[in-house]
């Protein structure tokens, strides 16, 4: 069950591990039956070949009864790469307090005077989007498959998507005739510029601009 967001605003701003394993279910089930976004279901399908047939030929089914056909194969998957994903979420809690001194610095850097709780979800879903809502980003480690527990990119995809959060609370206090989309558009190109600053990249431990399929689109619920 997902958790209320905590209103409780801090004296430093820290990053927190969850996991909530109806929540990544809902992440497969939103992508597969209510968003009309091919490319991401591609993505889905060549992670997770069985899901193929449970989105072509969902035989009338309930959306509970989907749900439940998508755990089992979720379910499935970490149970057979139990050992990895178990030393990828360890390494990535190891990383988290290292990456709450890059967030201070993003913060310095934009200006923030809040702080706040984030939140990060290690999620065998392999697509990286955000829950504005909650302070909240999911992190793929789909790659456990492959042996991968290791994950270079945490760190500036931390900094990017936390980016997005400050963005979003700023741009509100801000008087403005951007449209959705437009307020979309420029978080993509801010977050780049502030994620190249010098004191922000000295926080990083893979420099490239955009970290791949993060937070193209909003998961709000």
């Amino acid at each position: 069950m997902e958790q209320e967001p905590s209103k409780e605003i801090l004296e430093k701003s820290s990053l927190e591990y969850i996991f909530e394993q109806e929540t990544e279910v809902k992440l497969f089930y939103q992508w597969l039956f209510k968003r009309d976004f091919k490319s991401f279901r591609d993505i889905i399908y060549r992670n997770f070949p069985e899901l193929n047939d449970i989105h072509t030929n969902p035989e009338n089914l309930s959306e509970e009864e989907l749900k439940t056909k998508i755990k089992d194969v979720v379910l499935n998957f970490r149970e057979k790469y139990a050992d990895n994903i178990k030393s990828a979420e360890a390494n990535i809690i190891a990383e988290l307090s290292e990456i709450e001194e890059g967030i201070k610095s993003l913060e310095d850097l934009m200006g923030e005077t809040e702080h706040f709780k984030y939140l990060i979800m290690p999620s065998v879903y392999p697509i990286c989007p955000f829950d504005i809502k909650r302070n909240l980003f999911y992190f793929s480690i789909t790659g456990v498959k492959e042996g991968k527990t290791d994950f270079d990119r945490l760190s500036s995809t931390a900094l990017h998507e936390i980016s997005h959060f400050i963005f979003f609370r700023q741009i509100a206090n801000v008087p403005n005739k951007l449209s959705d989309r437009g307020i979309h558009h420029l978080k993509e190109v801010l977050t780049p510029v502030l994620l190249h600053y010098p004191e922000i990249l000295k926080h990083r431990k893979q420099n490239w601009g955009q970290p791949p399929f993060s937070l193209i689109y909003d998961i709000l619920y």
